[in-house]
């Protein structure tokens, strides 16, 4: 069974006997931090935090390859000519819907590698003053007016991927309506015997697909940049201690 209660700074400082290395760091030499939990914690936490970045790009390539491969059936199959395959249609929305629900298992991979990856970046934060001082907190950023197309910037690679994963997601939704859109005028008959009342139709998607995507990536451009103040407000941070017992 596993218990959760909130912890206090002044009990995470007791964990790891951050306050004890801050008292004995005013009578003793510096090395006496090799000796104590707070570094051997600082070091665990950071092997995990790249391990945790591994692991995110490597679930991120397991789903890239296996929608890639069903947005390849999808296409095959619209390729295909109907007098070859019956109910194509029903075929395009199984296969669409399988890209969907992988595609938004994509998405919650992504926020659920994000949120282990942010934990022990937060347990780095915590630790780091006493080990190497405020290294991790402090970003140097260099700043060249003169380069406006070439100078970097603090976008979230994490933030990008899951914005992408969304983008994908709203196409397979796309491809998903489009043959059962197609059955639909089969059915009422709509634009059968009309070219221009069709092409209009065609352009005006086309023209809501342009601007949706542009408004898309303009958002998205704005959502993933991460806002780095000077003097930032301390973080809220929600801490959770479990335990783990055997049951009776």
């Amino acid at each position: 069974m596993a218990n959760d209660r909130k912890l206090k700074r002044k009990q995470y400082n007791a964990f790891f006997e951050i306050d004890k290395v801050i008292e004995d760091k005013k009578t003793s030499p510096s090395e006496i931090i090799k000796d104590r939990k707070l570094k051997a914690a600082f070091e665990k936490a950071h092997d995990i935090r790249k391990f945790e970045i591994d692991l995110y790009w490597k679930r991120t390539a397991y789903f890239w390859t296996l929608i890639a491969a069903i947005f390849a059936g999808y296409f095959l199959l619209l390729t295909t000519e109907e007098s070859k395959l019956h109910q194509k249609e029903l075929y395009l929305v199984l296969v669409s819907s399988i890209g969907a629900v992988f595609s938004y298992a994509w998405l919650l991979a992504a926020k659920g590698s994000k949120f282990w990856q942010e934990n022990w970046e937060l347990h780095l934060d915590m630790l780091e003053d006493e080990v190497t001082g405020p290294l991790y907190k402090i970003v140097l950023e260099k700043s060249d007016p003169k380069e406006k197309t070439n100078n970097s910037k603090a976008f979230s690679v994490s933030r990008i991927n899951q914005w992408i994963a969304s983008f994908v997601i709203a196409i397979w939704i796309g491809l998903i309506l489009l043959p059962i859109t197609k059955q639909l005028f089969k059915l009422t008959g709509a634009f059968e015997n009309n070219e221009n009342e069709k092409a209009i139709l065609l352009i005006a998607i086309e023209v809501i697909i342009i601007a949706g995507t542009y408004f898309f990536v303009k958002a998205m451009k704005n959502a993933t940049v991460t806002d780095l103040k000077e003097h930032p407000e301390s973080l809220r941070i929600k801490a959770t201690q479990r335990h783990t017992k055997f049951r009776k």
